[in-house]
């Protein structure tokens, strides 16, 4: 006879990790949230099928992944239209911080303007604007559209206990885990100044401009390997070269920043204390 197939749950509990980027994501995605127990998983790479998935109701709760930036109100607003009583996880790091990482990543990846053309809060102009550095206002848009109250953590807490910090999670997501299958390396590790000037100064002269990439996964994954083969050669060839050969002074001014931190002093201040009254 055959087994009587399972019965779908019609709401399971949805945990929603929407970001931001450079907030140790990759780690928590490919080190921590696979490893959580009482909880299905759905992988940042399954994002674009979450849905039907959790609709399937295999499974009493499910955690998606998925690292937002200046997509975050457009997706934020996507999901919640399909699960409105999802709880929200939301990571937050100092804006300077964050977007100074932001920056180096983009350096990384072949972005040669300076940082003063990456954000500018006074002409409200590149990549990250005033908008992208309102984290408060991405706390309450979580607040409007979502039933339960955003999980909202703090970077800096990850980086002092880490086991703290990822015991709130948990705890959040009524799952477990054991410590000893969490690694304590980051999934990746950051590169050295002279790399990324290198590989600014290569780009004026060789774009490395994304191609576009199949959506499915595996063909992806091979679509990837010459690329990535190419810029990783790069970066380490970086490190044989003279430091004297590239451009002079710092890759980020500090003076630039200062004033970032300075403009967003108020709006990381509401942060913490959402955070610390969870």
């Amino acid at each position: 006879m055959a087994e009587k197939a399972e019965k779908a749950i019609s709401h399971p509990e949805v945990y929603f990790h929407v970001g931001l980027g450079k907030v140790a994501s990759k780690y928590l995605q490919f080190s921590v949230f696979p490893k959580f127990k009482n909880i299905h998983y759905i992988p940042t790479r399954s994002f674009y099928r979450c849905i039907p998935e959790i609709r399937k109701g295999k499974y009493p709760s499910y955690l998606v992944s998925r690292e937002f930036d200046n997509q975050f109100e457009r997706e934020v607003r996507k999901f919640a239209e399909e699960f409105p009583d999802a709880h929200p996880i939301l990571l937050l790091r100092r804006h300077d911080d964050w977007i100074a990482s932001q920056y180096r990543r983009a350096a990384k990846n072949g972005f040669t303007a300076p940082f003063s053309e990456f954000t500018d809060l006074e002409k409200n102009t590149g990549r990250f604007n005033r908008e992208s550095l309102d984290f408060y206002g991405k706390i309450m848009l979580l607040e409007q559209l979502y039933s339960h109250r955003p999980l909202v953590l703090i970077y800096d807490d990850l980086l002092q206990d880490r086991w703290a910090f990822l015991d709130k999670i948990a705890a959040y997501c009524n799952a477990s885990y054991d410590r000893k299958d969490i690694p304590v390396k980051a999934k990746h590790t950051s590169y050295t100044e002279k790399q990324i000037r290198f590989m600014q100064w290569l780009s004026k002269f060789i774009p490395f401009k994304n191609p576009n990439y199949s959506k499915t996964g595996i063909i992806k994954f091979f679509q990837r390997i010459p690329v990535m083969l190419y810029r990783y050669s790069i970066l380490y060839t970086a490190i044989i070269i003279p430091k004297k050969w590239l451009v002079k002074g710092p890759l980020i001014p500090p003076e630039e920043l200062a004033k970032i931190r300075e403009a967003t002093k108020e709006d990381w201040e509401k942060c913490l204390h959402f955070a610390a009254n969870h």
